[in-house]
């Protein structure tokens, strides 16, 4: 069984309702967590949320959860709602890279968008190691006049990687699904639609 991990900004609207329907539709097939990269711990899924599952006949007692390691580690693919949260998740985890995804690219996605998320992965990891090894440099209390030279060049090309990286941003498609908060019911059930449509094909391809 694959462990999926679906993660949104709260954690008590999108990533619950793709936890609910994944564990209904897949329960077979997956064993499936959910967290928020801002999400404080132990709130509820929003009552729309709820509303919308159990017209579906899911019931699902949830309680949020920040991302952490742990999670990370647990996960053997990560599913996020947009692709800021996918960024988000591959800065601060960059060794969950190779299996994270926006839940709409990972189904729908084409030849030149795998492509280009792959050389955006790769510029990443080689971004991140070069502002780790920045800081250490900077750290040094050896500094010197060829530390600094070096520091320099680092510096420069930390942000050669950064303008790569947002001009392939730029180029994906709108891989997001709309965050229903502070919508009314009728909005989470178009979010709903959109990930069971999402899941369902998740489902089908495993």
């Amino acid at each position: 069984m694959k462990n999926i991990l679906f993660v949104c900004t709260g954690n008590t609207c999108r990533s619950p309702m793709a936890e609910a329907l994944l564990r209904h539709k897949g329960k077979d097939i997956f064993r499936v967590k959910s967290a928020g990269v801002f999400a404080g711990d132990g709130s509820p899924a929003h009552p729309n949320a709820i509303k919308v599952l159990k017209d579906r006949n899911i019931s699902f007692d949830h309680r949020s959860q920040s991302i952490n390691k742990t999670l990370i580690d647990w996960a053997d693919m990560i599913f996020t709602m947009t692709g800021n949260h996918k960024n988000q998740l591959c800065q601060q985890y960059p060794e969950s890279i190779d299996k994270t995804y926006t839940l709409k690219e990972y189904i729908l996605h084409g030849k030149d968008e795998e492509k280009g998320w792959k050389q955006f992965k790769k510029t990443m990891v080689d971004m991140l190691e070069k502002q780790s090894n920045l800081q250490h440099k900077k750290s040094d209390s050896r500094s010197n006049g060829d530390n600094k030279e070096r520091e320099k060049k680092l510096q420069e090309s930390i942000e050669k990687d950064m303008k790569i990286v947002r001009e392939l941003e730029a180029k994906f498609p709108d891989l997001d699904i709309k965050d229903p908060f502070g919508g009314s019911v009728e909005d989470y059930e178009e979010a709903c639609r959109e990930i069971e449509d999402l899941i369902e094909k998740l489902v089908k391809n495993f």
